[in-house]
């Protein structure tokens, strides 16, 4: 830890300090991760890969242009996997990103701000000197006898066989880390048909006009990968898609505002309407990976999968790993289970370190006490009861240790698991088909859904409202019916989410939403 901090200093100093004060995600938005699914791929043809989507840079307005929604070049955005249970990384995606202009090549003089790491800088202003470089120098246009740059990142039709008009590009890396993710090996992976390092990103669906047909744009950027140590190739797309995670965002944060018990006076009816982030984008890092490459063969199949996004630094010419500013697992878990004061610590924290957070998680986790102290009297006065709570009363919350902490017994716990906040698929679960899969998961009869891994159509709204409440009680798992008075309640928002909604086949998620169908 030491030597981290060492060397994060001394890059934080020499090369580019500003970048040690960056903030956070919310004025950052770009750092943000939304969601992580991690399931064996169930394209037909694909049971014997597993499939990781990683969710960043949220609530995108379609229409928001002209300059959309570039993915930041100053962070690492990283997928890990534990595949020895001791809740540290062992293997990591670490993916990079960079964008420019198009055009032709030539002489760009540009100011650099402090961000750019520019050392050569004129003390006597606050701006640093300004630089020539060989670089695309951007689409231009004939004005009587000027040739004159043009002020947008499109500026004709763009499709699958011709991108002239596209003036601005984006494009990735991807290294697999082995070991920490800091100090292990990286090593690059690479184009299967090229040999090429570098990917191209798809611009964001600006609208119809300007990409008559977005989805054969897209596709072409879903590229066939080669993985160090691993003896098939992969897949990875990174791009704008559809909004996958879907809830009643609103009311959900305005103290619930709605009935999410069938059957009472008011309650929600299921109804797309309810979906809140249905006309929004997000920006998705997928991959598609042999199973066998990434398993341990005493571990059961299980790996423990979840994602963070790290400040990237400038060491010169190397890029250099700071501090984590994103992170994510289980789906909800800062939202709804970590204290509002401690969800700065929990950000920078990894699973390892996860056991300071356990009264959040077993001990008193303060959900369920919300949706107690909202709907008791309802339930009491709807069913004439006197109930003094309607939260689990099994404390600690054994049942929701073993979701958010080691896995399910027989299910998706490793053996000697070590505690520590991810999501947990067990890669030896029979694949379950898209037409036959259930939005609920495990406690749908479904084994192969959340929190068994977690699917784009496994509606983890409705699962965690149910696991808060006790729904494990109401099964015999980890506790008894009599431990939760709604346990058995198939508690909902309202917002119904299935398989049904996405794609069959690698991305999965869907084509993103337009940001114009014209006027």
């Amino acid at each position: 830890m030491l030597r981290a901090i060492v060397v994060l200093c001394l890059v934080a100093v020499a090369f580019c300090s500003s970048h040690s004060e960056a903030p956070g995600t919310a004025k950052v938005p770009q750092s943000d991760v939304t969601d992580i699914y991690t399931f064996q791929c169930y394209e037909p043809g694909r049971e014997d890969h597993t499939c990781f989507l990683m969710n960043a840079y949220p609530l995108q307005y379609p229409g928001g242009g002209p300059n959309y929604f570039t993915l930041s070049d100053d962070h690492f955005y990283e997928i890990y996997i534990d595949n020895n249970a001791d809740a540290d990384e062992d293997l990591t995606f670490q993916f990079y990103l960079g964008s420019g202009l198009g055009g032709e090549i030539g002489d760009y003089l540009f100011h650099a701000d402090e961000d750019d790491c520019v050392l050569n800088q004129n003390p006597r202003s606050l701006l640093p000197e300004p630089i020539y470089a060989q670089k695309h120098v951007g689409l231009a246009v004939n004005v009587g006898d000027q040739v004159v740059p043009v002020a947008l990142k499109t500026l004709g039709p763009i499709t699958a066989s011709d991108q002239t008009f596209l003036n601005w590009h984006e494009w990735y890396r991807i290294n697999l880390v082995a070991g920490d993710r800091t100090y292990g090996t990286r090593t690059p992976i690479t184009n299967s048909a090229t040999g090429n390092d570098t990917f191209t990103e798809p611009f964001d669906y600006s609208g119809t006009k300007t990409f008559p047909d977005y989805e054969s744009y897209a596709d072409q950027y879903v590229y066939d990968i080669d993985i160090p140590n691993c003896n098939r190739p992969g897949r990875v797309f990174v791009g704008q898609r559809a909004e996958s995670f879907q809830l009643p965002l609103g009311p959900v944060f305005d103290l619930v505002n709605f009935v999410p018990i069938p059957a009472f006076p008011g309650a929600v009816t299921e109804d797309k309407s309810n979906c809140g982030l249905l006309g929004v984008n997000v920006h998705t890092f997928a991959l598609e990976v042999p199973t066998d490459c990434i398993v341990k063969p005493d571990q059961g199949g299980v790996i423990g999968v979840w994602g963070a996004v790290r400040r990237l630094h400038h060491d010169k010419d190397a890029h250099v790993p700071g501090k984590q500013v994103s992170r994510l697992g289980n789906p909800l878990v800062s939202e709804l289970l970590v204290g509002l004061r401690d969800k700065s610590r929990y950000t920078v924290n990894q699973p390892d370190q996860d056991v300071g957070f356990l009264d959040f998680y077993i001990n008193y986790p303060s959900f369920s006490e919300i949706l107690s102290i909202l709907f008791l009297d309802a339930v009491n006065e709807v069913l004439g009861l006197s109930l003094t709570t309607i939260a689990p009363t099994n404390l600690p919350r054994d049942d929701l240790y073993a979701i958010y902490f080691t896995g399910l017994a027989g299910i998706n716990q490793p053996p000697n698991v070590v505690p520590g906040e991810m999501i947990r698929l067990n890669t030896t679960t029979p694949v379950t088909a898209r037409e036959d899969q259930s939005p609920f998961g495990v406690v749908g009869g479904d084994s192969a859904g959340y929190p068994n891994g977690r699917r784009p159509g496994d509606d983890s709204v409705d699962i965690t409202l149910r696991a808060a409440m006790g729904k494990l009680c109401s099964l015999g798992l980890y506790c008894t019916p009599e431990d939760a008075p709604v346990g058995a309640v198939d508690l909902t928002d309202g917002c119904p989410t299935s398989a049904l909604d996405f794609g069959n086949s690698f991305p999965y998620l869907n084509t993103p939403n337009p940001g114009s169908v014209g006027i």
